[in-house]
């Protein structure tokens, strides 16, 4: 039994800085997104949790996570680093997992016909910043179901997207009560699995 190489992505940070397209406040909150995952993932027996910032490095991953940012800068700093087609094809075949701006990148499709870099192949459509702006920030109560039926009760929404479509096959693991455009109460989807 070989222990399973878990990638969490590191490489949008790198190439937007070089780029000189994110400020020093946007790195911080990737950077801990990012380092909460690794930590995570060091304490799971039997995963070697590795930071990948180039599609060489990808090359030797069982599976992926794509943490939290600003999806639009990580997709162009993909695009800049020529990263976004091989991150494509590795979703093609193996587990990935989006969180908050990484579901958002690997949404086929964003609400109202918004337009950036996306990774694609999960069959939904997602809005953006769908629970408000960073001052809405807020501790939620979530339903959760099928592999997250033990993932909590809560969780804090920043600028956090929400899932408006899904399509065959895409399992809705967690939603969390709102109120619609009338007043009405609703559940937003917030979390989706789809195959792998």
């Amino acid at each position: 039994f070989r222990s399973a190489t878990l990638a969490v992505l590191a490489a949008a940070g790198e190439a937007r800085a070089a780029a000189a397209r994110m400020v020093a406040a946007l790195q911080k909150v990737e950077d801990a997104c990012r380092e909460k995952a690794m930590a995570a993932l060091e304490r799971q027996s039997g995963v070697e949790a590795v930071e990948v910032r180039s599609s060489f490095e990808l090359l030797d991953c069982d599976a992926l996570i794509l943490p939290g940012g600003e999806s639009t800068a990580i997709g162009h700093g993909l695009e800049d680093a020529n990263m976004l087609d091989d991150i494509k094809e590795f979703c093609q075949t193996k587990p990935v997992w989006g969180i908050c701006a990484g579901l958002i990148l690997l949404a086929n499709e964003l609400d109202q016909g918004a337009k950036q870099p996306l990774i694609g192949g999960l069959d939904i459509n997602v809005k953006r910043n769908a629970f408000g702006r960073q001052s809405k920030s807020a501790y939620r109560s979530l339903s959760t179901s099928g592999a997250a039926s033990s993932a909590g009760e809560a969780a804090y929404f920043i600028r956090a997207p929400e899932v408006t479509r899904t399509g065959d096959g895409v399992d809705v693991l967690a939603t969390t009560p709102v109120e619609d455009a009338s007043g009405a109460s609703a559940d937003a989807v917030v979390a989706v699995r789809q195959g792998k």
